[in-house]
């Protein structure tokens, strides 16, 4: 007989049989019994009688932007959306369809929540705060939201390639069983990196599971999103280290929770812990803590011992074995931060490339400078790395030379933009990104544009010319002014130039910024947005041809047509 091999944490044990484990998952999976947010508090069934939940509008100590989405309170979804009539998911407190805006044409997803049947609005007002903060790649954005009197409706991207649960299910149905390393590698930096970033923000999601993430196509290399925030808990900001802030709710799935949230005494490395049991289900197909029934899995995750075993664990390989490990310690002091888990060599073995196909990313350097698009006739080779990098070079060079209107407006469509407008720059950001922390620093920037910023191959990286130029493009890029280039701030400064020169989403800009809705851009309007009297006044002479102190559509237009 093989020895099995054994983690950190595992002793001696009764023989598994990884094979009955498996079909006894799947078929508990397959019907629905999932244990879904199995161990709350409060029973789901119970109909509360308090008010409604209060909706925030601009989250606390969150920048003055107008990209910030605020529940509509004055306008029903009918009068922008047209909504399907088929259900794509449906829960106790209401469902998921998808919809079409009536302006563009553009779909989306709706989730519509009967607020009479929710048991604790304040979990609702929680999840939609979280929401409301949150802007990453590998997160679910927020389009809408509207508070009509019964139903609260939050339109979101529409993600058309199912979950992660359902590949899952797909593969261990299938002669390959499970994920390749590689694959699993490639799905599991992309939930790292949005747990990382959540992290940072002291958001703690608390039921992380192949059913709460979504991918946005059906394609093989799809961008992964994490959804449904309904047990997630915003810390307070003034916290330094969400590892270090204890919660004591006992709230989660049974597969996928930590031990110390059983004991009602944790951090934010209980999403470690889950994402670590994600990670064991990918490779072989099943839980690492398996039982009969929800009382037999706890007893199983608290001694959190487990095994891999044979045979569906002989082709793993030992660096994937020592990732699993790592975040399914039992003790917290030792179990790897998100951020702490990017680092591990098995994922950099393995998720080099980009989770967005080559493809996708073909035609980012094929736009010139000017803005003329040309036609492709035939199917475009994959763009290499150095043209992408060339590419966004020329976009940052351009941004910086344009007018400060035009930058702030760029920005807030940044925070609009959805799906394939995004998905060929996602992989450039990540590649300059290099410590996976969700923000590009001077250094970052400085080594991956060096080549491409028009000095010669003989010139000093560390000369002043160099240094200058990298310091433009930051102060530029930057406009939250934390010497740091955040997702959006990158997308505001590489979109291309026919993104923003569409008319609807001059317009859908334009409305924006019109705080009021008054049909211009106001002084007022500016100071708002900007916090600067100073700032406002400068935004307002680029674009006040006419000297009435607001700014018209018309003008605006003109601004963002203009070369600069």
């Amino acid at each position: 007989k093989k020895k099995k091999n054994k983690t950190d944490n595992s002793r001696t044990q009764k023989k598994v049989q990884p094979r009955k484990e498996r079909m006894q998952f799947l078929q508990k999976m397959i019907g629905g019994n999932t244990g879904e947010k199995g161990v709350q508090e409060k029973k789901e069934k119970e109909v509360s009688k308090s008010s409604p939940p209060t909706l925030p509008g601009s989250p606390p100590g969150s920048p003055k932007s107008p990209s910030k989405r605020k529940a509509r309170k004055n306008r029903k979804l009918k009068n922008d959306f047209d909504v399907d009539t088929k259900i794509l998911g449906e829960g106790h407190y209401g469902t998921v369809r998808s919809c079409t805006r009536k302006k563009d044409g553009l779909k989306f997803a709706v989730k519509s929540i009967n607020k009479a049947r929710v048991s604790k609005p304040q979990m609702l007002t929680s999840e939609i705060e979280i929401m409301l903060r949150v802007d990453h790649p590998n997160i679910i954005k927020v389009i809408e939201i509207y508070d009509e009197k019964e139903y609260l409706h939050i339109v979101t991207e529409l993600c058309t390639g199912g979950e992660l649960f359902e590949r899952i299910i797909e593969k261990s149905q299938s002669s390959e069983k499970s994920f390749s390393e590689r694959d699993a590698a490639k799905v599991l930096r992309q939930i790292l990196d949005a747990v990382a970033y959540m992290h940072d923000l002291n958001i703690v999601h608390r039921d992380l599971k192949p059913e709460n993430f979504l991918f946005n196509s059906n394609m093989d290399d799809a961008v992964l999103k994490v959804i449904d925030f309904g047990l997630g808990k915003l810390n307070s900001q003034d916290a330094e280290n969400s590892s270090n802030i204890l919660m004591h709710t006992r709230v989660g799935t049974p597969y996928y929770i930590a031990p110390e949230v059983l004991r009602r005494d944790y951090t934010s490395k209980c999403d470690v812990w889950s994402v670590g049991v994600i990670a064991y289900i990918l490779l072989c197909g099943y839980p690492p803590f398996y039982g009969d029934n929800d009382r037999d899995i706890f007893r199983r995750v608290s001694a959190g011992k487990f095994q891999f075993p044979s045979p569906e664990w002989d082709h793993i390989s030992r660096p994937a074995k020592d990732f699993v490990a790592a975040l399914l310690r039992v003790d917290i002091d030792r179990r790897p931060s998100a951020r702490e888990a990017l680092e591990h060599h098995w994922l950099e073995i393995h998720a080099l490339a980009s989770p967005v196909a080559a493809a996708r990313t073909a035609t980012l350097d094929a736009i010139p400078e000017s803005g003329g698009s040309q036609p492709i006739k035939s199917k475009p080779r994959a763009a290499t790395d150095k043209e992408k990098l060339a590419a966004v070079a020329r976009r940052m060079r351009r941004f910086v030379r344009m007018t400060k209107l035009k930058r702030l407006a760029l920005n807030v469509l940044s925070r609009e933009l959805t799906g394939s407008e995004l998905e060929h720059l996602h992989s450039v950001f990540r590649k300059i990104d290099k410590d996976g922390d969700g923000h590009i620093t001077t250094t970052e920037l400085h080594d991956a544009l060096h080549d491409h910023l028009g000095f010669s191959d003989q010139s000093n990286p560390q000369d002043d010319e160099h240094l200058s130029m990298i310091h433009q493009l930051m102060q530029a890029i930057d406009l939250s002014g934390d010497q740091k280039i955040d997702y959006p701030e990158f997308l505001a400064a590489t979109m291309q130039r026919t993104a923003y020169l569409k008319e609807e989403n001059m317009k859908k800009v334009f409305a924006q910024l019109d705080l009021d809705k008054t049909g211009f851009v106001t002084f007022q309007n500016l100071i708002d947005i900007t916090g600067s009297k100073k700032h406002a006044a400068d935004l307002l002479e680029e674009a006040d041809v006419n000297n009435d102190r607001k700014i018209s559509y018309q003008e605006f237009k003109d601004i963002m047509t203009s070369k600069h």
